[in-house]
């Protein structure tokens, strides 16, 4: 798999859910801060966004915006428009459908949470607001993908929410493809190193033979690059040096294999690389902070001491 497919595959999804609003007449509608990622299309009129701290910005039909971990926002056609709580509208209607004041304006979008750890390898890099305007290429196939999407809303049909839940990952990964495609090389970050020629290779060649016993040598000459210029241009995108993503991509994997009670820390100590049991377990606990086999018994302990009753 490619790395982003990878993520994802190790990403613990906690929820996804797809929803679909219509306003008309003047209207503002205040929604609470999102964590993880919200994406919509404007599928019809136009309205302004302002999240926190931020000047308004106009979205208009055919526009997508995804969100990431950002604080509470506003939706509105009129800036002057006295605020209403947004989320209460769903809350009373107890569907995911709403309809306020008319349809001149439609918006259709999802809304996804995750597990934390493996998502924060990404999540943490990418902006607050991400917008894809109509003139980005990938427009029209985000727009007939979210037609799709519209229709199962609209409609009770046999499958619906399955069908939701598959259109929202596949919108998901649409609207990422979208910003990478869009990444300066003046931006930082996973998604942006992805989308560098020389470091995406060299992050691909990593996750393709994640076994192999990568040198910064090895890795800097397969890209065509000094080392000092590979190991440099690689911790300015990713944060970090070569071979310490590698060992934290490593535990990535060894964390989400761990979650199988019947797996053998020999075998996974081997599999990933390492030649001892000793070198994997403290290259584990070095980055996760626990032992192999006690990780997911005192993160899961620790999650439950800070739910209130």
């Amino acid at each position: 798999m490619d790395p982003l497919s990878e993520l994802f595959s190790l990403i613990d999804m906690r929820s996804a859910a797809s929803y679909r609003l219509e306003a008309g007449g003047q209207w503002s509608l205040r929604f609470p801060p999102q964590s993880h990622f919200k994406f919509c299309t404007i599928l019809q009129g136009q309205c302004w966004i302002t999240l926190d701290g931020t000047s308004p910005q106009r979205l208009v039909t055919g526009d997508t915006y995804l969100l990431c971990n950002s604080q509470e926002y506003v939706l509105a056609n009129d800036l002057n428009c006295p605020i209403e709580d947004g989320a209460m509208l769903y809350t009373k209607a107890q569907t995911n459908t709403v309809h306020y004041g008319g349809n001149e304006t439609v918006l259709v979008g999802g809304e996804f949470t995750f597990e934390t750890g493996n998502a924060d390898l990404f999540l943490g890099t990418l902006p607050q607001f991400i917008h894809i305007t109509t003139q980005n290429p990938a427009a029209n196939l985000l727009s007939e993908t979210l037609t799709v999407l519209n229709n199962e809303l609209m409609n009770e049909n046999l499958g619906r929410t399955l069908m939701t839940r598959r259109l929202a990952d596949i919108l998901l990964i649409h609207t990422l493809r979208a910003y990478v495609s869009g990444i300066g090389n003046d931006r930082i970050g996973w998604l942006a190193a992805l989308a560098d020629v020389k470091i995406g290779a060299a992050l691909k060649l990593m996750h393709n033979d994640v076994r192999r016993s990568w040198t910064l040598g090895h890795l800097a000459s397969a890209v065509a690059m000094s080392r000092s210029s590979f190991s440099s241009r690689f911790r300015d995108l990713v944060g970090i040096p070569p071979l310490e993503y590698l060992t934290r991509w490593r535990m990535y994997l060894a964390r989400d294999a761990l979650r199988n009670d019947n797996v053998s820390i020999a075998m996974l100590a081997s599999n990933l690389g390492y030649s001892s049991e000793s070198a994997f377990r403290n290259a584990f606990k070095r980055v996760l902070g626990y032992p192999p086999r006690s990780y997911w018994l005192v993160s899961k302990s620790e999650h439950s001491s800070h739910e209130r009753p």
